[in-house]
């Protein structure tokens, strides 16, 4: 695994004394700001080798890119740029984006990494739906040099983990001491090395200080081909509280016709069968119904559309042939007939 600067055509300019940031304007060392992450608490014979400084972890074979939160200013010029620095050196403590990567750069991520990392205040932040590990991996390693972050949520359904991104996002999270709260909710994991990261995962989880960690629906895939999912703790199938229904009649709604329910709760293979089958067979019944709704609807449209208006209602006098607006206007207009007569 190699260190890389993001433009090493690009000199970045020298930091000014009179115009002090909080964000430093020069290269930095990611070996002194980062000191953490190099650290082999394993003993598994990794070395992270710098070939020059900056900010992205280019593993080996892989060509994928992963940032690391040191923001230099000199070279990111954005409005969430100044945003993250002045939140860096306030009392704000939760910060909460909605579609983030709808208008967050992997510069501003790197940017608001950093800010994670300096903060002395910001104890929640909530980033949800970013699309891949490279985007977060800013946000995770920054949380290793935090001393106030306590809840971070960030939940996504297409991030994929491969072995080296979890391995340093796990040495970045062991090195935490305030983190109590951790959702990862919907991500893949596909790491090829159980053994290792089975290491890695119980290191975390024997010095960590987390109270709350939230798997919701992730996926593990563990080099053998076999993907696994959480246990889901399905609750047990009780007998129909009304007695005039028959079980086949549940049957053909759960399952194949037949099926007892209370036979099949005992056996859970067969409970999620039946189940993932009823559910299946609700599903296409509430699309066709409202297939039919919709077809319906539509067909009363197309027949006011097509079908002529009715013809309107004529009022003419009888006497004089005069046409009147309405029926009451008909009316009035006759009775001056009357009082023509003698």
């Amino acid at each position: 695994t190699q260190l890389e600067h993001t433009a090493l055509e690009a000199t970045p300019p020298a930091p000014t004394p009179t115009t002090p940031t909080s964000f430093q304007t020069s290269l930095l060392d990611p070996q002194r700001e980062l000191s953490y992450i190099f650290q082999d608490h394993l003993n598994t014979g990794t070395k992270l080798l710098p070939v020059s400084r900056g900010y992205y972890f280019i593993p080996g074979g892989k060509g994928q890119r992963l940032p690391l939160p040191l923001c230099i200013s000199g070279q990111h010029k954005s409005v969430f740029h100044d945003l993250f620095c002045s939140i860096a050196n306030s009392p704000l403590q939760s910060l909460t984006f909605l579609y983030p990567s709808l208008y967050l750069s992997v510069g501003d991520l790197v940017c608001l990494g950093d800010c994670v990392r300096r903060s002395k205040h910001l104890t929640r932040l909530k980033l949800p739906n970013l699309k891949s590990i490279e985007s977060y991996m800013p946000i995770l390693l920054a949380v290793g040099g935090s001393n106030a972050i306590q809840t971070l949520r960030i939940d996504s359904n297409t991030v994929s983990v491969w072995d080296k991104a979890f391995q340093l996002a796990v040495t970045s999270l062991r090195h935490n001491s305030t983190l109590r709260t951790l959702s990862l909710a919907h991500w893949t994991f596909d790491l090829q090395d159980k053994h290792l990261a089975t290491l890695y995962l119980q290191d975390l989880l024997t010095h960590s200080k987390l109270t709350d960690l939230n798997l919701t629906l992730c996926t593990f895939d563990l080099s053998n081909g076999v993907t696994m999912a959480p246990t889901l703790l399905l609750p047990p199938l009780l007998a129909p509280p009304y007695p005039q229904a028959s079980p086949q009649h549940h049957g053909t709604h759960w399952g194949a016709a037949g099926d007892n329910l209370e036979d099949a709760a005992a056996d859970r293979n067969r409970c999620r069968s039946i189940c993932h089958q009823g559910a299946a067979h609700f599903e296409l019944n509430r699309t066709e119904q409202c297939n039919e709704r919709r077809r319906r609807r539509h067909e009363r449209v197309l027949h006011r559309l097509q079908c002529p208006p009715p013809p309107e209602p004529e009022f003419r006098c009888p006497e004089c042939g005069r046409l009147c607006g309405s029926s009451i206007g008909l009316y009035s207009h006759r009775r001056t007939h009357r009082q023509q007569l003698p």
